[in-house]
């Protein structure tokens, strides 16, 4: 099961990638925006489930990232609320969290610092310093580690999805 859900989070990405045009950002690197989603959301994966009414939720144990944690018994869960998917990185002891990644697309959610759906690609644009083509979407902006996919449609930011698993 464990071996399943890694792929599926692998496939995943190069699924994205294969689909997206890459931009390279000039300003600030998207793992910035890892910060400020790891800092917005609760430490905890049952504070985490109280955001929202849990429309899915899996679970698998983890031995490729936990070793980064002193040897600690981890899983990487994946939780589905409304406008928000989110797969994380959760130490079994301590039940703490690690955004491995965050798709957003809904308006609701403002956990990714100044971005966020609903506004204006400009705005993308000028936090990355990038020129985003209005004909082309989703458009990946990458750094150093960590892709930002950003979704757009007239002009408006749609979905954003950052992989910060890339950092860990």
């Amino acid at each position: 099961m464990r071996s399943l859900l890694l792929l599926l989070i692998i496939c995943s990405n190069t699924l994205y990638a294969a689909e997206s045009t890459t931009i390279a950002s000039v300003i600030e690197d998207p793992f910035y925006v890892c910060s400020e989603l790891q800092k917005n959301l609760p430490n905890s994966i049952s504070k985490i489930r109280k955001l929202g009414k849990v429309l899915n939720e899996r679970s698998a144990p983890d031995s490729n990232y936990c070793e980064n944690f002193s040897g600690q018994v981890c899983t990487v869960d994946h939780i589905h609320l409304k406008g928000l998917e989110l797969h994380l990185l959760t130490r079994n002891r301590t039940q703490e969290t690690t955004v491995l990644i965050a798709t957003v697309s809904s308006s609701k959610w403002k956990l990714l610092g100044d971005i966020h759906v609903g506004q204006k690609i400009e705005s993308i644009e000028n936090k990355f310093g990038v020129k985003i083509s209005p004909n082309i979407s989703p458009v990946e902006i990458v750094g150093d580690c960590t892709p930002l996919f950003v979704w757009h449609e007239s002009g408006i930011v749609t979905r954003l999805r950052i992989d910060c698993q890339a950092c860990i």
